[in-house]
């Protein structure tokens, strides 16, 4: 598991790296990204750098990603409805969010720490799998791409209000759609067991 884990985080703190890179450029020369949302918001990389749910995802141990995801969220909700009172409070708001989702990352390494042994990059192995990565990547930028830039145009064609308002539907209608996705993402792994044990 120890090598496996580490060759596979070398790829993931690689890619972070990169997006945190790109995204300080473009805070830095986009007029529209210099502003303290868009910096609170890089945080968000630094989670999704830090992120490991998939080493329990693997080893089929979804009650730790459970637990995690409804306390931080719990928390996060309960700190919201606290500490922000007014639209002044926007900040605030933004900070909290990445702030608990960061946090949230960082308490998967505790129960990990048995698996993983030291820290260590290990580069052979993130070269080996870089292409069936790659391969994997491709298709989901573009569902990302795909789902995505339907808003996107309505923003640069409509208001924000509208925009905010397609977008509150499309979550009502992605609701059905998450759960079949989840019902996927925790029978990959067993499936993938069976096949793998003959």
């Amino acid at each position: 598991i120890e090598k496996n884990f580490w060759g596979i985080y070398s790829l993931q703190l690689g890619a972070a790296i990169l997006s945190l890179f790109l995204y300080c450029v473009l805070c830095l020369t986009l007029p529209f990204m210099k502003n303290p949302v868009a910096y609170i918001l890089g945080l968000s990389l630094v989670s999704k750098g830090l992120d490991i749910s998939w080493l329990f995802q693997g080893l089929e141990d979804f009650r730790k990603i459970t637990v995690r995801n409804i306390t931080v969220k719990l928390v996060g909700v309960i700190s919201i409805f606290l500490f922000v009172k007014s639209a002044n409070d926007l900040y605030l708001y933004v900070f909290l969010l990445t702030i608990f989702e960061l946090l949230g990352q960082l308490s998967m390494w505790l129960p990990a720490r048995e698996f993983l042994g030291k820290f260590h990059v290990d580069i052979e192995y993130a070269k080996h799998h870089l292409k069936p990565i790659i391969l994997l990547f491709l298709p989901q930028v573009a569902i990302s791409l795909y789902v995505t830039l339907d808003r996107t145009m309505l923003g640069a064609l409509a208001s924000t209000k509208d925009v905010g308002i397609y977008d509150q539907a499309l979550k009502l209608v992605n609701i059905l759609l998450t759960l079949v996705t989840s019902l996927g993402s925790v029978m990959l792994p067993r499936v993938s067991n069976l096949l793998s044990s003959g």
